[in-house]
């Protein structure tokens, strides 16, 4: 195990530690600075008339006591305070908006709609913002609507629903104050790593926290570097994510943000899945799903389920797998989190695959293509089609999966989505070895390994190595099979001596069984061939 690897374990198993030994009442803070904008201090609303009487005297007076007293609540920061403040926070924009003070209306519904993000109620998130910016008059009151109508969209789509207002957001922002101008970069780099274009979020968001550093605004400047984080890794630059999350978690450890170092170790977590370090992955949710469950955040939590669906699924528990995925889609359903459903529903496909219950998987991804139309999300539908695809090909009916495959390939590319496109290729690799066709098979392949090349993705490298040695293996090139398997076959020990766990370590192991099978099958054949060279002696080892 590396050096950096063994540091992550250690910081996440002695994070659980202190966490559960004293932090039974979780002091859990908001989604972006203090539930409110994405800058904890706000401009102060203006009074929508010039002339106050008495009544309106008494109309502020109430309103402001009422959302002291939603603030107070707020602090407590857990599932029950938090649906109580936005009662006191909707009576008090009522109040406000009676007495014509129809900016500190609009701060009431933003608090509402910052609070609903957090709640999953991302209907009434959108709801908040859009009668938020319907009844104010501060530019910077709308602005921050429409930044957080747009992370709305970003969040459960659709896509263009959340390009088309984070546009909005950013021309009418732009001119206004670098903390308005903040949240609007901010807001448009989310959309954009929502849709899948890493490098212009990264642009955005490292804009947005320029500005963010400049106002001395920590809560945003976190939330910014934590989107930077996941832009930067889904776009092959992995050191620079993880420093980008590991500020992200020093600021919000500072300010006593649990609610945000759930969400960094939500996304360590996923980091560390994709790097293959699944103890690690494990540790970071560990400590992220109680976080969001205090607080209520069922979205964030289904998001750890269908994390630990994959470490289940990448360790040989299929079973386990499956439960989790089936738990996480339901949650998103719920809560109308399509792009959140779709992951689900190709997890737990991807689990069944394995198990071999194929009858399963047709109806499944006809239902993931369905939700991709719905939502209207290019990317969703191109997935849908490679599972499609992989159905097919699992009833040996080749013609239909290739041709769902090419659909897959040109959607993935249209929409410049590299992970989606070096998967489909593997996925189109296999069948094409599986109908004898060896030359496209090796091209293919050779296509997904230079593009993963950019990403990083480990398990997908061992993959695509054992993909290839399967296609020299049946050409007689034993030799360029030998040095492809036995990369995957590095990268597998590399993994296995890194799970902590016995039982653990084993599964994982039985997962990646074919992996050897192949090797020493290839091993025996060099020694057919030259019998002097010890390969017996190896294949035994």
């Amino acid at each position: 195990m590396k050096w950096h690897i063994i540091a992550a374990v250690l910081a996440c198993v002695l994070f659980l530690s202190s966490t559960m030994n004293g932090a039974r009442h979780f002091s859990v803070a908001e989604r972006i600075g203090s539930l409110g904008t994405l800058g904890e201090e706000r401009k102060e609303s203006s009074v929508g008339t010039s002339h106050v009487d008495g009544a309106g005297n008494f109309l502020l007076e109430k309103a402001e006591d009422l959302g002291q007293k939603a603030a107070v609540l707020r602090k407590k920061q857990n599932a029950k305070s938090l649906w109580a403040a936005t009662k006191l926070f909707r009576e008090s924009s009522r109040l406000f908006a009676a007495g014509h003070f129809y900016d500190k209306a609009a701060d009431s519904h933003l608090q509402i709609g910052e609070i609903s993000l957090i709640l999953s109620e991302f209907d009434k998130a959108r709801k908040s913002f859009d009668e938020a910016f319907k009844i104010a008059q501060d530019l910077e009151l709308r602005c921050s609507a429409l930044s957080g109508i747009a992370r709305t969209y970003a969040t459960i789509g659709p896509y263009p629903l959340a390009d088309e207002s984070s546009r909005q957001a950013f021309s009418l922002c732009e001119h206004l104050t670098e903390r308005a101008q903040a949240e609007a970069l901010e807001a448009r780099g989310e959309v954009l790593l929502s849709g899948g274009d890493y490098s212009a979020s990264a642009d955005f968001l490292r804009r947005a926290q320029t500005l963010f550093v400049a106002v001395k605004d920590d809560n945003g400047e976190a939330q910014t570097l934590l989107m930077l984080a996941h832009a930067l890794f889904q776009g092959g630059e992995r050191l620079p994510a993880l420093q980008a999350a590991g500020e992200a978690l020093r600021l919000w450890l500072l300010a006593d943000n649990r609610y945000g170092v759930a969400r960094v170790r939500a996304a360590l977590g996923i980091f560390a899945v994709l790097r293959g370090e699944f103890e690690t992955a494990h540790c970071n949710y560990a400590i992220a799903r109680p976080l969001f469950r205090d607080i209520g955040d069922r979205d964030d939590e289904a998001s750890v389920l269908n994390g630990l669906g994959y470490v289940n699924r990448a360790t040989g528990d299929w079973q386990k797998s499956v439960e989790y995925y089936q738990a996480a889609r339901a949650v998103f359903a719920a809560v109308q989190d399509l792009p959140g459903e779709h992951d689900s529903i190709s997890g737990m496909g991807e689990a069944l695959a394995v198990a071999k219950n194929y009858k399963r998987l047709l109806p499944l991804y006809r239902a993931d293509l369905r939700l991709g139309r719905r939502a209207n999300d290019p990317v969703v539908v191109a997935s849908a089609f490679a599972h499609i695809a992989s159905a097919y090909e699992a009833e040996s009916r080749f013609a239909q999966a290739e041709t769902f495959y090419h659909r897959s390939l040109k959607a993935y590319r249209a929409g410049d989505h590299i992970y989606g496109e070096i998967d489909t290729l593997i996925r189109m690799g296999h069948l094409q070895t599986s109908q004898g066709k060896y030359i496209d098979a090796i091209a293919s392949l050779e296509r997904a390994d230079a593009l993963n090349g950019k990403t990083g993705q480990i398990e997908e490298k061992a993959k695509i190595q054992y993909e290839l040695a399967w296609v020299y293996r049946r050409l007689s090139r034993l030799e360029d099979s030998r040095l492809a398997i036995e990369k995957t076959i590095d990268i597998v020990e590399n993994q296995r001596i890194s799970i902590s766990r016995f039982d653990t370590r084993a599964l994982y192991f039985a997962s990646v069984h074919r992996y050897y099978a192949l090797y020493v099958q290839v091993l025996m054949l060099l020694h057919q061939r030259h019998p002097e060279l010890g390969f017996s002696k190896k294949a035994f080892e």
